[in-house]
């Protein structure tokens, strides 16, 4: 599914929450803003909201608002910190084990991460007995770190490759890509899951989610959300984990190739059948980029 939204607001444009809205109206109003913030813009945002929604008598977007839903941001959008050992480490869901709490498989660490300022402020043990699921979990995660190293910008996110006792893994990918100063921004989301506890042919299912935003002298987003499913064979821990990452890096490169298809294609096709057959004036709409660059070259020397 991709999603294209446009808006360029006027310059004396404002956003107004209503008077007559209720507290719990506007924090509910202001967590669907930020929940929706692109990847590495969620401050920006947050200090706007308050602008609008706080006021000198009422702190509606107090403390322990901004830090419960700043989890809840960290959680959806997979964000990623860095360790003591200076590893990155990813917030999700899974690898949540109490409020601002996360694991790291690969080294049996929990860190508290500091919501608002993305740091980690402690690290304690912490060791899931998982029996001989380790064994699946540790080849699966070795083949990650290999595909990601060879397919991904090093220094720009991590994966993980979590588990528990019934038999289930689940692989996580988290990369970022920010540069505020260039007014773009981008991020890519994924996540596996497969049961390994027999050894027979099971389903592997995942999703895919980007988001980029563009939004110099206007704002652009693309929203993309892939679901893939697939067959998979279980045998012993280092062939499966394997066989795991193999999958995976089949899905996101067709997820890529797919992706890149649609953009070439849409110079000649989306935004082409998006235009009037004919314009008011009545004539064709002249396709040509050439001819353009020719005309514009006229009026430059004009």
């Amino acid at each position: 599914i991709l999603n294209y939204t446009w808006m360029e607001p006027a310059a004396d444009e404002e956003i107004i929450i209503g008077d007559d809205a209720t507290p719990e109206q506007k924090m509910a109003i202001a967590r669907a803003f930020l929940l929706s913030s692109p990847h590495g813009e969620v401050q920006e945002v947050l200090k706007d909201l308050k602008k609008i929604v706080n006021t000198t008598s009422s702190e509606i977007l107090d403390e322990e608002w901004t830090r419960l839903t700043l989890n809840e941001f960290n959680k959806k959008t997979f964000g990623v910190v860095e360790t003591s050992e200076g590893s990155k480490m990813i917030m999700c869901e899974r690898s949540e084990v109490e409020s601002n709490k996360f694991l790291d498989p690969s080294t049996n660490t929990v860190s508290t991460v500091d919501p608002v300022e993305l740091k980690v402020i402690e690290e304690t043990e912490y060791k899931e007995d998982i029996g001989e699921i380790e064994t699946y979990r540790s080849s699966t995660e070795k083949a990650l770190k290999k595909y990601l190293r060879a397919n991904y910008t090093d220094g720009k996110g991590t994966g993980h490759v979590f588990a528990n006792a019934s038999g289930e893994l689940i692989v996580v990918i988290s990369y970022k890509n920010i540069s505020i100063s260039n007014f773009w921004t981008g991020g890519w989301q994924s996540q596996y899951t497969v049961n390994v506890s027999n050894e027979e042919s099971t389903s592997l299912t995942g999703w895919i989610r980007i988001n980029i935003h563009y939004y110099e002298d206007g704002n652009v987003q693309l929203n993309c959300n892939h679901n893939p499913s697939t067959n998979i064979e279980i045998a012993d821990a280092n062939s499966t984990g394997s066989q795991i990452i193999q999958v995976i890096q089949k899905i996101e490169t067709d997820f890529q190739k797919n992706l890149e298809q649609f953009y070439v294609g849409m110079h000649h096709n989306t935004f082409k059948n998006m235009r009037r057959v004919l314009p008011k004036h009545g004539k064709k709409f002249e396709w040509r980029g050439a001819i353009h660059a020719l005309v514009s070259e006229a009026q430059s020397r004009d």
